[in-house]
């Protein structure tokens, strides 16, 4: 009930600010808009709004000539939106929200047809809208974004073949099905329609003992694309397709409501990549699962989680601010922490990262994706298993992930040629570059090399005849997680023992003497887009 009032309140404030901007309007116009309404207010069942409307149609009439100025056409509207201002839900926010009954978008200028559907199809748990013109029609079916139109094949204004080619792309990209219906039925007619992009062709009369099953078949089946289209099959969270649309949705709302504020998250498990690498990927895929279950049972009914890539995840808070949000996430953080997760003989906890951006004005959706990403990585670089809000103060943080580059060479000219010239190609496989050089192995092992959270391209020269050059690659496969640390041998020949030797202990590439710098970056270009993204 709660979302119905705020769809009738955000419908009227809408057109309150269409048409201050007009001289005056026509009679006809606050007509049409008033019993527009009505028929909604009917199928959301809020029978005082809709009593004080057919109130107002009492003083108004079809063939009607006045012009109504803003002072008198205001108040009335003011009055009918007063109707759907209520309190904030109190819910129990762990409750799953009641499942959506479908909205049908019935296109028709037959009443009577009209009147018998819409009656019909409200007793079985149908929400139904209508409109009695193809203008109304086309309003209506970006207005409400309905879950199946009926489209009569004749209208009174333009025909239905015309309104369909203007709405038939965007039904096809959200899988709403459109059904044409016909006194007239011809084979003509139904080669266009379905050319056109119809799901079906009906004739009128309708058998109702059919359709209602026919009907929940073609919702059953929209429903089940949808969800393979726009969810995360490991998870169940949504997909990264699905929080874009979302996320364009609100930004709409910010920009036809004044005061519209909603928030993003960006959220990352700490050490993620560790937890595969010491426990397996199915132990992290569980991990993944009982993160988004966790969610699902603290949310509010509107808010949303989408899987971003890999271990990261997006939450959409629609009417939150930064505060609030990062007050849900701490509450989610608290429960998902304390989860025991067992592998084996070994108990371990999980924690997350979280950057948060709240909008209150029309921004670009990678811009807002950007800042929550600033605050992420400053999250994750102030110590992690905490929440970063955006603000301008974070601007010039640059979130990318650094990838360091590890040589390790005994000659010192090609330590510094390797320096100079990834000085200058600061970027590798797209990842802003770090490089650290060492003479010697046993050099890279005594030094605080490694950060779990961190890519690693190790380069090692094995010209000459050193043999810590196998124990360095041996050990490090067999102390550090194998995930997030790529290994570069250079060498001058590999028809020899050692290059064997090197490649079973699991080298990821060799690259043969001599070459040139450039050549370096182009191999480690293709290693790194391969093993880190």
């Amino acid at each position: 009930m709660e979302k119905n009032q705020k769809l009738m309140w955000r419908r009227i404030d809408r057109k309150i600010d269409m048409w201050r901007g007009e001289e005056y309007i026509t009679e006809f116009e606050l007509l049409q808009f008033l019993e527009q309404n009505r028929a909604m207010l009917q199928s959301f069942h809020l029978e005082e709004a809709k009593r004080l409307i057919e109130q107002f149609l009492l003083f108004l009439s079809e063939t009607s000539d006045k012009n109504w100025t803003e002072s008198e056409w205001l108040p009335l509207l003011r009055q009918l939106q007063e109707e759907f201002t209520v309190e904030p839900s109190r819910e129990n926010p762990s409750q799953p929200s009641q499942e959506k009954q479908p909205l049908l978008l019935i296109i028709d200028d037959d009443m009577e047809f009209i009147t018998y559907m819409k009656n019909y199809l409200e007793t079985n748990g149908y929400q139904v809208i209508v409109a009695l013109t193809g203008r109304k029609g086309l309003e209506l079916f970006y207005e409400v974004h309905p879950d199946l139109v009926l489209l009569d094949y004749v209208l009174p204004d333009i025909d239905g073949i015309s309104l369909l080619t203007q709405i038939v792309e965007k039904a096809r990209n959200e899988f709403t099905p459109i059904m044409m219906v016909s006194a007239h039925v011809s084979n003509e007619h139904k080669t266009l329609s379905y050319n056109l992009g119809v799901w079906d062709f009906i004739g009128k009369p309708i058998n109702k003992d059919i359709f209602l099953p026919f009907l929940n078949n073609r919702l059953s089946y929209s429903r089940q694309i949808l969800k393979q289209t726009l969810q995360d099959e490991l998870t169940g969270a949504y997909n990264r397709k699905f929080m874009e649309r979302e996320l364009t949705n609100q930004l709409e709302l910010c920009t036809e409501q004044k005061d519209y504020c909603f928030s993003l998250a960006m959220v990352d498990l700490d050490h993620f990549k560790s937890i595969n690498d010491t426990y397996g990927h199915h132990m992290g895929d569980q991990v993944l699962e009982r993160f988004v279950d966790v969610f699902q049972k603290l949310k509010d009914p509107d808010d949303t989680i989408s899987r971003y890539g890999g271990e990261e995840f997006t939450i959409l808070f629609p009417t939150t601010d930064g505060e609030e949000a990062a007050a849900k996430l701490q509450k989610w953080r608290e429960k998902f922490s304390g989860i025991a997760f067992v592998s084996g003989n070994e108990e371990f906890h999980v924690h997350f990262s979280a950057g948060i951006t709240e909008t209150t004005s029309m921004s670009h959706g990678k811009e807002i994706l950007e800042q929550a990403d600033k605050a992420l990585y400053h999250a994750k670089h102030s110590g992690r298993n905490r929440t970063s809000l955006y603000s301008t103060v974070l601007e010039d943080i640059e979130p990318e992930e650094e990838l360091h580059l590890v040589v390790v060479d005994e000659d010192p000219r090609a330590r510094k040629a390797m320096t100079d010239y990834f000085t200058t190609h600061p970027f590798v496989g797209e990842k802003p570059l770090k490089v650290k050089t060492f003479e010697t192995g046993e050099q890279l092992l005594k030094s605080r090399w490694y950060d779990s959270e961190t890519d690693y391209v190790l380069l090692v020269d094995m010209a000459g005849q050193r043999k810590d050059d196998i124990e360095l690659i041996t050990q490090i496969r067999n102390s550090y997680p194998t995930g997030n640390i790529a290994i570069t041998i250079l060498t001058e020949d590999v028809e020899t023992e050692r290059m064997e030797q090197a490649l079973r202990a699991d080298v990821d590439d060799y690259i043969v003497k001599p070459f040139e710098a450039e050549e370096i970056k182009t191999r480690l270009d293709v290693l790194v887009e391969r093993m880190f993204d």
